[in-house]
């Protein structure tokens, strides 16, 4: 553990968190006839985070120099079909 470096019984310091966050977004169309058709999109961000002091349920690292890296992956996605109408007008 390290030594006071402030008044008292304290030590001091700037924790650091970096992080590392990427999106991509994809749409795809296809038309199988005029009054058929077939769309959908997909989202997702992988993303880490490094952080200096990190608290972890459970765990009493709130300590300089125990770092935790965190990955986290986000995805959404829909898929519709706009199938021919069935009744004749």
């Amino acid at each position: 553990m390290p030594l006071p470096n402030i008044g008292g019984n304290t030590y001091s310091f700037n924790p650091v968190t970096t992080q590392h966050i990427n999106q991509y977004l994809t749409r795809l169309d296809f038309t199988v006839r005029p009054s058929d058709t077939i769309w959908g999109s997909w989202f997702i961000q992988p993303q880490t985070q490094q952080e200096t002091i990190p608290f972890t349920p459970g765990f009493s690292s709130n300590v300089p120099g125990f770092a935790q890296q965190d990955t986290q992956r986000t995805q959404q996605y829909a898929l519709t079909w706009t199938p021919p109408s069935a009744v004749a007008w």
